[in-house]
């Protein structure tokens, strides 16, 4: 299993995470360890999707939670764009510009990461 408390694991973790995120028609940029801001063990992966939406992932191997990550969605006001009440469990319902989702480990990262781009793509995250 993949950690972010082993240096190689997180350079895997940084290009699986871009690679899934690419696949789904997102942009990735990446600033790497250890130039990151988040600290010397850090890599922040930065990732843009259709109408706004972007999600930045730290991969830290000093953070606390391991290898627990809080994926907090947004999209910037600037743009005139809201998330569906349905494309997090959990929903800014006051201006629909932000979610929250956890995941428990790397492979369940990868996965809601596909999701919810997918439904960024296919419309479905977006209200009308």
């Amino acid at each position: 299993m993949l950690s972010v408390k082993r240096k190689s694991d997180r350079a895997a973790m940084v290009a699986d995470l871009a690679r899934v995120a690419t696949e789904h028609g997102a942009t990735v940029e990446i600033e790497a360890e250890p130039g990151c801001f988040l600290g010397k063990r850090a890599n922040l992966v930065q990732i843009r999707a259709p109408r706004g939406l972007c999600l930045n992932v730290g991969i830290d191997g000093s953070s606390e939670l391991g290898n627990t990550h809080v994926l907090s969605w947004f999209i910037p006001h600037n743009f005139d764009t809201r998330l569906a009440v349905t494309f997090a469990p959990s929903v800014n319902e006051f201006h629909f510009h932000k979610a929250t989702d956890v995941a428990y480990d790397f492979k369940e990262l990868l996965a809601i990461v596909a999701l919810r781009l997918n439904s960024a793509a296919n419309g479905s995250a977006f209200q009308d």
